[in-house]
């Protein structure tokens, strides 16, 4: 009982740790304790800004709700305004409730509503006049990610499959007791009541972990409450699963056997071997994927800290997520944009663009010829059809757009980089390693191709050559999956630096700028309130904020994957132990008679650890096949075989000591 208590209490703090910190993965990504999100594109009343906003307010009092909104000091830094009734812990968090902090803010945006969606909410800010898209978080996303979509899920699923062989390993323990309760008719009856003590041990550890977890944060019901709330209940749900099973095969076992053979500790409980044999070759298996999985996040993780540190250069740097504005002026029969709108939105961009100066703009993207794939996987006809173009898409995959700033920050981060400066008066400077000098016209090409639509003459580009092998650090903090952390530093990068002063009409290379552009953030606040753009604005990101939560996310994961493992290297340990010792228990006897005679233990002891370590020594086998990490293998083969050792050694220490006893029939002095 005392062991159970143990094992049923260790497992559910270790998940209640688990819980929590998927916990705080969440409450990286959401910001606030919302349920739901609201989407406001524009705004069709006839009042004034202040007054909008004041009707929000109004809303959110009225239907006992709060909203958030994220909004941007003149000074560039971030803020929260709450529209509702602010609590204390909110003001404790530094959020504003003042409508003057509104002065400078759009009414567009996102906002975030700590309660559910309703119909209600939605009608209310249409007949305000606002145009809005609104839905509740999917919250219920929140379990699948915890035991399938991240680092440490492997090892979560590990963890169960462990507390199930242990719990198995508890009750083979107590198998004499059992046997004596079957031939008394009362097995029945006390499998009953163990598992109505098990299933309530491990309910009230449940309970414990709750409210622990409720006083720390200071509320029942609130969101992140609710949510570890959510992931407890279904990890109480597996366990008493898991209990159920067990003792299911653990009263099967027990029906089959012979009462004689465990009372005498014979050799052949088949039967109990070899579930607890498989139970033990699976757990090793799934150990050594998740450490193997753990190892190669590891080295992410190693490389993407690294990557991180030239970020330190553009901290007060942020990028601006835009509405989709060519969707509603698209005619829905022929696909078409409108033209007209087109040159003229192009020009705002071009304008709002040309508001920074070259220090308060950063910028970088790919060259988009090779149409963002292999160029070895472009089809050969495609191939022929740009090369007749002067377009090489080989060529064009290391043709990177950046801006004049992202050069002189490259010249801090990488001070044996050598960059000739530029005149800045031709249409573009593009600076090419001494490796590509002999395809500059077809480099012409694909700049002219991605600059402006017009045909620009060779003598419209300023040619810079610079040394073979220079790396760039391009400042990329999303792909095109909108993956945090792509690759960033790339080598014989071909540097095009549009000079947008110069460059005739509206070039198709402003669209691309300026979706991907960071801006000085105190800048950008200015610029802003000044431009026709702005209401064309729904969220401002602090790059270097998001890649910092992500990287805190995987340090996160990597520290409860490396808690799990402590926790599995621990169960493993009693597990194995008391696998072996239940096989010295079968060959006590002989043992002992050989330690009086004299005779060699090598042919008994074989026999007992002989299949566990054949069965670790397939599942290690099994993990290389599938992982292909030979390190990995080696190190947890050789730790379970210095554990077999020494666990051997100590049972046979104990049948040295007490062969007499033994003799006698006390086989659990074992």
């Amino acid at each position: 009982m005392r062991w159970k208590l143990l094992v049923f209490t260790a497992f559910i703090v270790i998940f209640s740790f688990l819980s929590a910190g998927e916990i705080k993965e969440t409450g990286q990504d959401i910001k606030y304790p919302a349920q739901s999100a609201m989407m406001v594109s524009q705004y069709h009343g006839n009042k004034s800004k202040s007054e909008a906003f004041s009707d929000l307010q109004k809303v959110a009092l009225s239907e006992n709700i709060i909203i958030y909104k994220t909004i941007w000091t003149q000074n560039g830094l971030e803020k929260s305004f709450v529209f509702g009734k602010i609590s204390s812990s909110d003001r404790q968090r530094g959020y504003l409730s003042d409508p003057k902090s509104l002065n400078t803010e759009i009414l567009t945006g996102m906002y975030y509503v700590a309660s559910p969606w309703t119909n209600k909410l939605e009608t209310s800010m249409k007949n305000l006049g606002f145009i809005i898209k609104g839905a509740s978080i999917p919250l219920q996303l929140l379990p699948l990610d915890f035991y399938f979509g991240n680092l440490r899920s492997l090892a979560i699923w590990c963890l169960f499959f462990v507390f199930a062989v242990l719990l198995y390993a508890l009750k083979i323990s107590a198998i004499k007791k059992s046997i004596i309760e079957r031939s008394l008719g009362n097995f029945s009856k006390s499998l009953r009541k163990n598992l109505l003590i098990e299933s309530s041990l491990l309910i009230l550890a449940s309970i414990l972990s709750l409210l622990v977890f409720w006083i720390i944060n200071q509320s029942t019901w609130g969101l992140f409450c609710r949510l570890f709330s959510y992931l407890i209940l279904i990890n109480l749900f597996i366990f008493l699963i898991l209990t159920l099973i067990i003792n299911w095969i653990y009263s099967l076992n027990i029906r089959l056997i012979r009462p004689s053979d465990v009372l005498k500790s014979k050799s052949n409980q088949t039967v109990i071997n070899l579930i607890w044999l498989l139970g033990i070759i699976l757990s090793v298996f799934i150990f050594g994927k998740t450490i193997s999985g753990m190892k190669q996040s590891a080295v992410e993780l190693s490389q993407q800290s690294h990557q991180l540190h030239p970020w330190s250069l553009v901290q007060s740097f942020s990028s601006l997520t835009w509405r989709d504005e060519e969707s509603s002026h698209t005619n829905s029969s022929t696909h078409e944009i409108d033209r007209n709108f087109m040159i003229d939105y192009t020009k705002k961009e071009k304008d709002f663009i040309l508001s920074f100066d070259d220090s308060q703009i950063l910028y970088s993207y790919a060259s988009s010829i090779d149409g963002g794939i292999d160029p070895k996987n472009i089809p050969p006809a495609i191939q022929e059809q740009l090369k007749s173009k002067g377009l090489d898409p080989i060529l064009a995959s290391s043709v990177q757009f950046v801006s004049s700033n992202l050069i002189e920050l490259n010249k801090k981060i990488y001070p044996t980089n050598t960059y000739p400066k530029s005149s800045a008066t031709a249409l573009a400077s593009i600076y090419i390693p001494q490796k590509f000098q002999k395809q500059i016209e077809s480099i012409k090409h694909i700049a002219a191709a991605e600059i402006s639509p017009q045909d620009l003459s060779n003598s419209n580009f300023e040619i810079i050559i610079i040394p073979d092998n220079q790396k760039t650090f391009l400042f990329h903090w999303q792909d095109e999956a909108n993956q945090l952390l792509p690759k960033q530093s790339l080598q014989n990068q071909i540097l095009v630096v549009p000079h947008l002063t110069n460059i005739p009409d509206l070039p198709p290379v402003v669209s691309n700028i300026i979706g991907g552009a960071l801006f000085d953030s105190p800048s950008l606040q200015k610029v802003l309130r000044q431009s026709p753009l702005q209401a064309d604005v729904t969220a401002q990101n602090y790059a270097t904020e998001a890649i910092l939560t992500h990287r805190n996310k995987i340090i996160n994961q990597l520290n409860g994957v490396i808690f799990s493992l402590v926790s599995l290297i621990i169960a493993q340990l009693f597990v194995l132990y008391e696998y072996i010792a239940n096989q010295l228990r079968s060959q006590a006897k002989i043992l002992s008679i050989h330690y009086i005679l004299g005779k060699s233990i090598l042919s008994p002891i074989s026999r007992s650890i002989f299949p566990l370590i054949l069965g670790i020594s397939i599942s290690s086998l099994l993990t290389f096949l599938l992982t292909g990490d030979s390190t990995v293998t080696l190190v947890l083969f050789t730790l379970y075989c210095v554990e077999i050792g020494i666990l051997t050694q100590l049972g046979l220490k104990k049948i040295k000591r007490a062969y007499a006893q033994i003799l006698k029939g006390d086989f659990e002095i074992i």
